[in-house]
């Protein structure tokens, strides 16, 4: 494909090391030198990875969709990314960052390597413009393995303790590259992990909501106060994202089967008190987070009446019946 953006002169520079733990809420990055003799081994690394994204399909970040790696991957505008409230006001991920100013990064230390609980290891290259950087992300600890007490021997001259263990492993997998403007993920849930400090499942909700309002019958009104009602909730709420997203095609699936009316929401509701709230003559009120739950439950069918005795019940969980 010869996207320029993973061309392999990106990474014929000198490597560095970032490492990165978790701290009061927040990751902390800090920067180490890595041996010349490793230098070719892991460019050969970044280089395959590079290959590897331009020979795969670029996907929009979908919160609940998978991967099939080294055949896809997520492209995700780091503009998109949701902010993260602080006694500042709204500032990005602490990740994103450090990770922009990788000169400026402190130094780590081999003590730091013994103590803290890495969550990520990366390896970065720096750019032609000297401020940008390139950054190959791993999401595991890669100390990890050293910490149960093992002894380590080599057998060159028969069994033998070396005489110093080894304190970090890394593989040939990577899961993100960051640029200075786009995530490239390969994996959903190592992106997920990374940035646990901002609602990452609600960068496309705005989109999802406008979907869903343009597919309403001509018949059927809802204000932009309402849909931004909705917007607002899967954004604060990471388990009303997909239930935002299948919005628009649950709407096409009732369409199949019969006619989407008013009337309809107001027969799926099946509460006289409620409906009076929620469906004013041909148009959608939602003005509380309450009423908005209500007309989700509404959309996906949850709500039924007992067979035996018809009294009103909500489904928790269900999935479709075979007969």
């Amino acid at each position: 494909m010869n996207n320029i953006s993973f061309s392999p002169s990106r990474v014929a520079g000198h490597p560095f090391l970032i490492i990165g733990w978790r701290e009061g809420g927040e990751t902390v990055c800090r920067r180490m030198t890595i041996s010349t003799r490793l230098h070719k081994q892991i460019r050969e690394i970044a280089e395959t990875h590079l290959a590897s994204l331009d020979s795969s399909t670029e996907r929009e970040y979908e919160p609940s969709a998978a991967l099939e790696r080294d055949e896809q991957y997520f492209s995700v505008p780091v503009s998109t990314i949701p902010k993260r409230a602080t006694r500042d006001g709204y500032c990005e991920a602490s990740l994103l960052t450090q990770l922009r100013s990788v000169g400026d990064m402190e130094i780590a230390n081999s003590q730091e390597l013994k103590e803290k609980v890495l969550l990520f290891y990366a390896f970065t290259f720096q750019q032609d413009s000297g401020s940008e950087w390139l950054t190959f992300i791993r999401k595991v600890n890669p100390t990890s393995y050293f910490r149960a007490g093992k002894v380590w021997c080599t057998v060159d001259e028969g069994l033998k303790k070396l005489s110093k263990s080894p304190t970090f492993a890394f593989d040939n997998i990577i899961d993100l590259l960051f640029d200075k403007k786009v995530i490239y993920a390969s994996a959903p849930v190592p992106l997920k992990q990374l940035f646990t400090e901002v609602n990452l499942s609600a960068i496309n909700v705005p989109g999802y909501v406008d979907e869903f309002v343009l597919s309403l019958p001509a018949g059927i009104k809802i204000s932009e106060d309402s849909a931004n009602r909705i917007s607002k909730l899967a954004t604060a709420k990471v388990s009303f994202v997909s239930r935002v997203h299948g919005l628009s095609a649950r709407l096409a699936e009732i369409s199949q089967d019969r006619e989407l009316t008013a009337e309809s929401f107001v027969n799926a509701i099946d509460d006289d008190e409620t409906v009076d709230r929620i469906i004013q003559g041909n148009e959608i009120v939602l003005d509380t987070d309450d009423s908005v739950e209500v007309f989700l439950d509404a959309v996906e069918g949850r709500f039924f009446r007992d067979g035996w005795t018809s009294e009103r019940r909500r489904a928790d969980r269900y999935s479709t019946r075979r007969s």
